[in-house]
C-alpha cells in the first residue's frame, strides 16, 4: 500500500526518493501524455519483452509504436457508469494495452478489468469488421501490493487456459501483474548475484526510485530515461501539478486504509464484522478530518451516514 506523504516535505529535485511516482496524476502525465508517446510505447515493449517468447503473440512482439485511445470507456446507454482507464494505448500492428497503477490491495480489481477488457474487446467490432480481425487486448497492471501471496516473480501474466489439453485456448485476453514489493525484494537478490537488470527492471528502478544514484546515471547514456527524469523535472517545477499531486497522495492514502479496514472488518464474521466495519470506518473518518480533508469528501470516500457523521466531533 502507498506510503503516507508528508505534504511539507517539499520536493525539489529529481531522483528524490520521497517522490512517489506511482501517484495517479504522476504515472498518467509521464506515459499518457501525447508528447511522452515514446516512453509509453518503451515501457509497453519493455512489459511485453519480460515474458517469456513463446507466450508473446507475433502482433504483440513486433510493434514499434503506439497510439493513445479515448481512456473514457464507452457506454450503450447514458444510465450505465461511467468508467475511465489510466493509459490506453494501441499499437502499430492493433494490440490494445490498458496500463493500469494499483497503490492498495483491491478485491474488486478482476471484476473491474473483466469489464475494461469486455469494452476494449467490443469497440473493435465495427461495421465491415470480421470476427478474425479482432485483435488481442491486454492489461497491464502496475500494483504497490501484492496480487499473490504466493512466492511468484515480480511480473506475472495470465492467458485464457483450456485444462483438457493444459494449453493455452487463446491469447486475445492477456493480464499482466507487476507487483512493486516482490520487484524489490528481487532487485536486492539480482544485485547480491551480479544479475544483469532487463529493460522492465530499469523502469521500475525508476518508479520506485530504489537507487537514486544508479537512476540519475544510467539515466546520462539513455535517452528514454534522460527524457523521464526531464519530465519529472517539468513536473515538480509546476506548482499546479504538485498541488493535485499532494492532493491525491492524501485522498489515495485514505482510500486503502478504507479498503483495508472493509476488508478486516469482513474477516470478523458477519454480523460482528458490520459492526467492527463501522467502528473502523468513524475511526477512520475522524482521523481523516483532522488531517484536514473537506467533510463531504470524506463522506464519500467513507460512505458514512449524516447520522455517523454528525456523531463525529
Amino acid at each position: 500500500m502507498r506510503k503516507r506523504i508528508d505534504p511539507n516535505r517539499k520536493i525539489t529535485q529529481v531522483a528524490d526518493p520521497e517522490f512517489y511516482r506511482l501517484s495517479d496524476p504522476f504515472f498518467k502525465y509521464l506515459l499518457a501524455k501525447e508528447e511522452h508517446a515514446d516512453l509509453c510505447n518503451d515501457f509497453t515493449k519493455a512489459v511485453v519483452d519480460h515474458i517469456p517468447l513463446a507466450f508473446r503473440s507475433r502482433e504483440a512482439r513486433d510493434f514499434s509504436s503506439i497510439s493513445y485511445k479515448n481512456v473514457e470507456l464507452y457506454r450503450d446507454n447514458a444510465n450505465e457508469k461511467a468508467g475511465f482507464l489510466d493509459v490506453a494505448v494501441i499499437t502499430d500492428t492493433g494490440v490494445t494495452f490498458d496500463i493500469e497503477v494499483q497503490t492498495y490491495k483491491d478485491k474488486d480489481l478482476l471484476a473491474r478489468e473483466f469489464l475494461y477488457f469486455s469494452r476494449l474487446y467490443g469497440m473493435q467490432y465495427g461495421k465491415g469488421v470480421s470476427y478474425g480481425e479482432l485483435k488481442a487486448v491486454e492489461i497491464i497492471n502496475v500494483l504497490d501490493c501484492n496480487f499473490s501471496q504466493e512466492e511468484t516473480p515480480y511480473h506475472t501474466h495470465s492467458e485464457v487456459w483450456y485444462p483438457a489439453t493444459n494449453k493455452v485456448l487463446t491469447g486475445l485476453q492477456i493480464l499482466h501483474f507487476i507487483e512493486i514489493p516482490k520487484f524489490e525484494r528481487m532487485q536486492e537478490q539480482k544485485k547480491q548475484q551480479g544479475v544483469a537488470m532487463s529493460r522492465l527492471d530499469r523502469w521500475l528502478q525508476y518508479l520506485t526510485c530504489s537507487d537514486p544514484q544508479e537512476v540519475l546515471a544510467f539515466a546520462k547514456s539513455d535517452a528514454i530515461f534522460g527524457k523521464v527524469l526531464e519530465a519529472e523535472k517539468m513536473y515538480i517545477d509546476d506548482k499546479e501539478l504538485m498541488r493535485k499531486y499532494y492532493e491525491d497522495n492524501r485522498d489515495g492514502y485514505w482510500e486503502g486504509v478504507i479498503a483495508n479496514a472493509k476488508d478486516e472488518a469482513k474477516a470478523e464474521g458477519k454480523a460482528e464484522g458490520k459492526a467492527e466495519e463501522r467502528k473502523n470506518l468513524l475511526a477512520t473518518a475522524r482521523a481523516m478530518l483532522n488531517d484536514g480533508m473537506d467533510r463531504l469528501k470524506v463522506q464519500h470516500y467513507t460512505q458514512l451516514t449524516d447520522a455517523e457523521m454528525a456523531s463525529i466531533c
